[in-house]
């Protein structure tokens, strides 16, 4: 009787139940299951296995050569060590036992934490992973190993997980007193035929499950798999032997010619900082790169990614020989650099530098320098983030890979940012790329993006070609306090057919990436991928109902954008940001790290400007101080990664962020005054009355009020002196745009403006000089705010501006990431304040709001208006100290318009102030840089901050987030120092004689921390005649952040000074925008980088005081396009179109 006949029909689900079981190890039956035999021997014998430790004391991180000289005691399996991020370094001795003669043998190894393989010379061998998430144990020692042979190496344990060491989950506080256990140190033989019949079942089997249930393939697969449990004997090899017929027989079945085709490209996203800190960041890189160099040996086709530059420069450092490899796997083809991105990671070394030299969500000037030197995976690129620095990480990036790796990367690689700038898609193709990556739009939560393949459009109609990889990224949840989001793809049969069902734009492109390995914390791709991988490559022939698997195989990223270029037909576009609907929140959590980034980077910004005109005019007396300047940048930009700057790290990160914000300040601030001293030939301390030379950053002339410091030569004549008693103020008029300008009389005489503040009937206080009346109930809100010069009102009748919210703030999950939609709906307005009059002018009038938004809070609140402008500056002092709530401040205007303008990176973008579609809806937490704006035709307010990200607009009301309270990982540890150092040089003071236009009066040095603590911010409100498109609202915004540099310098010398004209002018276009001016990275050229920025055509005249010889205009890597005419009066006519970003090369006689 046949087979058939004695048992029924195969009941699927217990089938696959059965066939999972026989594959999982800790199932039911698994002393006897295929997992059983994958391993032939294994010896953990002390007479095979030796080790001896030596623990590093005080958490340090040691290099190779200090370890081996360390005192080293023996230690065995089942020994405990830790605490959190502490190193212990092992040497291991191992004897081949003789059964193991002949065969493979391994080292196996698992503490449940990271750990290093050395040789005894200090060559780095490989990474070694522990925990549960795909871990690497295994490193093969030999293949043929005789009897008694022995090996001895080091290892260097990381008393970490890959994500770092929070409980119960990875993104839970960390647990600073975690140890780890040697689970295994042992030598083991592989069972090479029984790991080839397990792969193989585990792609059958994958494939009856995620195949459709109605597939003939699925069905056969179920088949096949249950065939091979029922001929396996696990004592008879020969039962292996026929198992392994029947596994490849069925995987030798070919795909049909019109499946979808898939590269694969291994990939290693590593957090420069995030669960860990950047200390270990370093030694993560050689840990997941040395595996990946391993892989490479075995797997001859294998092909890995990796974009981050400043890593691969780590290595390089602390690593050569490591580096060499990596080099050499470059020049093969195997390991490729990509991005053109990617110097964010820059610490201790600059710090040292730092104190050598004297001292212990970016704006737009420098996105394009980043784009130089990082193509980090991960975050400056998204709309908190500003332009300008990343011309200085393209030039550098693009450099170091083509001179280190002789490499150029056509391909931006982004896969893991907050968002994507509608400006992106320009600066990718002025930094000579032409491709883009993502992945990260696959976790929106409330809209699916439609596109797969496609191009991007940004603001100024630059193109690019886009992917997302289809496979999407899935949320896993495994326990209620433990949920991971798989960022790569682990090669399972699933993910190959999400790829191809999930792509959205297979009618005009029949190919997409397939991006494979374990990212955030590093590790890369394991073995069991590629195993994986290699069985899916091309599996399985078309049938009626399914064609099987896609295609898929190893390749090149650069080599399948190439080929979705040429082969690729009428392909969709999107126009404008990528906006990302997830991670909201991170636009005001850790506010103060964002205020330290916004003001140097302006610093900055200021200090190559100077640094550029001084080196030129005062050549013999100056020189640019180019080093000093890329290190801070350096520092600047490693604060800037997407989980540091948006506030989601540990707080051992931010141990580190604001001493390097403090030294960057330090620094800088040190070498403007230089710069301004070389400049104008002003000596030190020098005695006598005093009177101003004041330089103006900006291109454009200014007037405005200067705020200084009183002491006994500046006292005499003072118009106005500040509430405190401290501080005085002096009219700066007609300051020349990037020039100077003397004020020898501190007396402001003849005013024909004026600014007053005085209490009105039914307990008002009013502000008013001849542009705008603004008044403010007992409570410190805003009742009316006249335009005196249209005579319009600007608040509608009954509300109220200036309102302080406070909202229950609970997301669903991520804390310091995420702001929910339903937060909108517990939200309360804080009642209660007093209201007194401060100062009542001529110069300046002012009140001060004290209010409590909780017993456990205050806030005090100067709301000032000066004599020149109708600015209305609010002045915001915070003791914060709330458990999960959202501080918001509310404007409604009378104004009606369906959209708000928010300045992006070199431009500005319109979003709706209306939720009609989900769309809408989802934006209803956005991102915008100095201002948002709401306007309608003839007139329009701006809401302008000095260094807030996250603004909403609902109708006719206006939004600016000022404060969070998300979960504080773990309390700061080094932030008294750091907090006193930072203040000296941010909080308005004089330093060394230079004042900036911000009020210092209530200025306290305190302990605080990133998000609860003392915080000091402004934002304003600018009305403006005209629609915004018509307003100087940009410009405005540039004064707002970019105060007038002032300096007290004998009256002498001020009466014999000769105000400059513009060292360089833009005349003609208003809307023209020149925001850079430094000295070109390797000659002595002058860099000029301006752009349109209300989004209309302009042509621009520029000059200079400066003679000039030659113009060329350049991409963002300062390589020429074209020369500039320059007309024999010393004039380039520069024409643009809407929000056009030209880079100009000038060379100056």
């Amino acid at each position: 009787m046949s087979n058939a006949a004695k048992t029924p029909r195969l009941i699927p689900s217990i089938v696959k139940d059965r066939v999972g079981n026989y594959l999982s190890e800790g199932a039911n039956g698994s002393d006897v299951n295929l997992r059983s035999i994958l391993w032939k021997h294994r010896t953990s014998s002390p007479d095979h296995v030796k080790l001896s430790v030596f623990s590093v004391p005080d958490l340090r991180r040691i290099s190779f050569e200090e370890a081996v000289k360390g005192a080293f005691t023996p230690t065995k399996v089942g020994e405990s060590f830790g605490p959190s991020w502490s190193t212990h370094w092992f040497r291991v001795h191992l004897t081949v036992p003789a059964e193991f003669e002949g065969q493979e043998v391994q080292l196996s190894w698992n503490a449940d934490n990271e750990g290093l393989l050395w040789t005894t010379s200090g060559r780095p061998l490989q990474g070694l992973t522990g925990g549960d998430y795909d871990p690497r144990h295994e490193y093969t020692l030999t293949n043929s190993a005789r009897a008694g042979e022995t090996f001895e190496f080091y290892l260097e344990m990381a008393c970490n997980g890959l994500f770092g060491t929070g409980e119960p989950s990875s993104i839970s506080p960390p647990n600073p007193n975690k140890r780890f256990t040697l689970a295994k140190a042992e030598l083991a033989v592989p069972n090479k035929i029984a790991w080839q019949l397990f792969y193989d079942l585990q792609i059958i089997h994958h494939l009856s499950q995620d195949l459709p249930e109605d597939s003939v393939r699925s069905a056969q697969a179920m088949y096949a798999a249950n065939k091979i449990v029922n001929t396996i004997q696990i004592d008879d090899e020969n039962s292996l032997l026929e198992a392994l017929k029947i596994s490849k027989e069925f995987l030798s079945h070919k795909n049909g010619t019109s499946q979808h085709k898939l590269t694969a490209v291994g990939h290693c996203h590593i957090d420069t900082a995030w669960l860990w800190p950047y200390a270990e960041t370093k030694r993560k890189i050689a840990r997941s790169w040395s595996a990946q160099i391993r892989l490479m040996e075995q797997h001859p086709d294998y092909q890995f990614v990796c974009s981050q530059a400043q890593q691969y420069e780590w290595l390089e450092l602390n690593y050569p020989s490591l580096f060499e490899e990596v080099k050499q796997k470059t020049k093969e083809g195997q390991f490729q650099p990509i991005g053109g991105v990617g110097y964010n990671e820059w610490t201790a070394e600059d710090l040292r530098y730092y104190r050598k030299h004297g001292s212990k969500w970016t704006a737009t000037f420098r996105l394009v320098n980043r784009f130089a030197v990082n193509s980090c995976s991960g975050t400056p690129f998204d709309s908190l983030f500003p332009l300008h620095f990343s011309t200085f990480l393209y030039i550098y990036v693009q450099r170091y890979f083509e001179k280190k790796l002789g490499y150029h990367s056509n391909v931006f690689w982004l896969p893991d940012t907050f968002g994507y700038s509608a400006q992106l898609p320009q600066i990718i193709r002025e930094s000579n790329m032409k491709y883009f990556f993502t992945q990260k739009l696959s976790w929106n939560n409330i809209n699916k993006f439609p596109l797969t393949t496609f191009y991007w459009i940004g603001l100024d109609g630059s193109k690019v070609l886009s992917h997302m990889a289809p496979s999407h990224t899935l949320h896993v949840q495994l326990t209620p306090l433990s949920s991971i989001f798989r960022y790569n793809a682990r090669c399972h049969t699933s993910e190959l057919i999400d790829s191809a069902k999930n792509h959205r734009d297979k009618a005009y492109s029949n190919e997409s990436l397939i991006v494979y390995g374990i990212g955030d914390g590093g590790g890369g791709p394991v073995p069991q991928y590629l195993e994986r991988l290699d069985r899916m490559k091309d599996l399985v022939s078309k049938f009626t109902l399914w064609e099987g698997l896609p295609k898929v195989d190893y390749g090149s990223t650069e080599a399948f954008y190439d080929r979705l270029e040429a082969e690729s037909r009428d392909l969709a576009s999107w126009k404008g940001e990528l906006y990302f609907e997830f991670h909201r929140g991170t636009y005001t959590t850790a506010s103060l790290v964002k205020k330290y980034n916004r003001k140097n980077e302006l610093l900055l910004r200021d200090l190559e400007q100077l640094a550029s005109i001084t080196s030129h005019v005062n050549a013999k007396g100056y020189k640019y101080p180019h080093e000093q300047l890329e290190r801070m940048w350096k520092d600047v930009c490693l604060n800037q990664f997407h989980d540091v700057l948006p506030g989601t790290s540990i707080g051992l990160v931010y141990d580190d962020v604001p001493g390097m914000h403090a030294e960057v300040a330090k620094l800088a601030t040190a070498l403007r005054d230089e710069a301004l001293a070389k400049l104008w030939g002003i000596q030190e301390n020098a005695s006598g009355e005093k009177g101003f030379l004041i330089f103006n950053t900006l291109p454009w002339t200014r007037s405005e009020l200067i705020e200084y410091e009183l002491n006994d030569s500046l006292k005499s004549s003072v118009t106005q002196v500040s509430a405190s008693g401290k501080r005085g103020y002096v009219i700066a008029d007609n300051i020349t745009g990037t020039g100077s300008t003397g004020i020898s009389s501190l007396a402001s005489k003849n005013l024909d403006v004026t600014a007053v503040a005085e209490a009105g009937p039914n307990d008002v206080f009013i502000l008013k000089n001849k542009y705008i009346q603004a008044t403010f109930g007992h409570n410190g809100r805003l009742v009316s705010l006249l335009d005196r010069v249209v005579d319009r009102e600007l608040v509608p009748e009954s509300a109220q501006g200036n309102v302080f919210q406070m909202y229950e703030d609970i997301p669903l999950f991520w804390d310091a990431w995420d702001v929910e939609i339903y937060h909108l709906e517990k939200g309360r307005n804080l009642e209660g304040g007093s209201v007194k009059i401060l100062e009542q002018g001529p110069l300046r009038a002012s009140l001060l709001l004290e209010t409590k938004p909780s017993p456990r809070s205050t806030i005090r609140q100067v709301i000032s208006l000066n004599a020149l402008s109708k600015r209305l500056d609010f002045e915001t002092e915070v003791d914060w100290n709330e458990n999960r709530q959202f501080l918001k401040v509310e404007f409604p205007w009378n104004i009606t318009s369906d959209y708000a303008t928010y300045e992006t990176q070199y431009g500005v973008i319109q979003r709706p102030t209306h939720y009609n579609t989900t769309w809408d809806a989802a934006k209803f937490e956005v991102c915008g840089h100095k201002f948002a704006d709401l306007s309608e035709y003839g007139y329009g307010v701006a809401l302008l901050n000095d260094c807030k990200y996250g603004y909403a607009t609902h109708g006719n009301v206006m939004r600016l987030s000022l404060l969070r309270a998300s979960k504080v990982r773990i309390p700061m540890t080094k932030w008294i120092s750091v907090s006193t150092l930072w203040h000296r040089h941010w909080a308005g003071r004089s330093t060394r004689g230079v004042a900036q236009s911000m009020n210092s009066y209530n200025l306290n040095e305190r302990t605080s921390s990133i998000v609860s603590g003392h915080h000091l911010f402004k934002y304003a409100v600018y009305p403006h005649a005209n629609h915004f498109i018509q307003s100087d609202v940009v410009r405005e915004a540039y004064a707002f952040n970019v105060p007038l540099l002032a300096r007290a310098v004998p009256r002498a010398h001020v009466e014999s000074f000769i105000a400059t004209t513009p060292y360089f002018s833009v005349e003609g276009a208003p809307n023209v925008i020149l925001d850079t001016i430094k000295r070109a990275e390797d000659s002595d050229h002058i860099i000029l980088r301006l752009y349109e920025s209300y989004g209309g055509h302009a042509t621009a005249n520029l000059s200079s005081a400066l003679a000039i010889r030659t113009i060329h205009q350049c991409n963002i890597l300062e390589q020429d396009k074209h020369k500039v005419e320059v007309s024999a009066e010393g004039v380039a006519k520069i024409k643009f179109t809407p929000f056009q970003l030209i880079t100009l090369k000038v060379k100056l006689e």
